[in-house]
């Protein structure tokens, strides 16, 4: 006969959580409450969310990368002028749905940064998106910018002739996708 256990509570859960340092341990801790391997809350959920989070967090802490370099070669974002080139998720796709490029000319906008944009695939910019001028060329958007964020591996970016269009000038360039490497 299988023995039933009651659901572990939310102060069960916060205080397992507090007392581990890994998946491993979490699953030690909850066996060890003899907490029910069937239920909702079971050790291996448990150990699942636990890497999920940590893989999540990760993820974010990478997305915000660029903006970290940016502002600890700037410092201040107020009144910059920063090309963001390639906003779509990747190459050869013109959406711009879940793409880190677009969260950043969001981010730059919050922090007063005056953001002009170029994607090659991208020809009109939705109205949510409306503080980011759109450049109609790459040596366009490289005009008397202080910095260039290179967010999507476009081709046309890696063939450039850098020395002639302007990047030359500006002071501080990251490339997001290492395709300078």
């Amino acid at each position: 006969m299988r023995r039933k256990f009651p659901r572990a509570s939310k102060a069960t859960l916060v205080s397992v959580s507090k007392l581990t340092s890994g998946p491993a341990a979490l699953l030690r801790v909850a066996r060890s409450r003899e907490m029910s391997l069937a239920s909702p809350n079971s050790p291996q959920r448990m150990a699942k969310t636990f890497r999920y989070s940590i893989r999540q967090k990760k993820h974010d802490w990478h997305r915000g990368w660029v903006l970290r370099r940016l502002r600890s070669r700037l410092g201040d974002l107020q009144g910059k002028k920063i090309a963001v080139l390639g906003l779509t998720y990747t190459v050869n796709t013109d959406t711009l749905r879940r793409s880190a490029s677009v969260e950043l000319c969001q981010q730059l906008v919050t922090l007063g940064a005056k953001v002009i944009a170029f994607d090659p695939a991208v020809r009109n910019l939705p109205a949510e998106l409306g503080a980011i001028s759109l450049a109609a060329d790459l040596s366009t958007a490289l005009v008397g910018v202080d910095a260039v964020a290179i967010c999507t591996e476009w081709p046309q970016f890696r063939l450039a002739d850098w020395g002639n269009d302007g990047f030359a000038n500006a002071p501080a360039g990251f490339c997001g996708r290492k395709s300078f490497s």
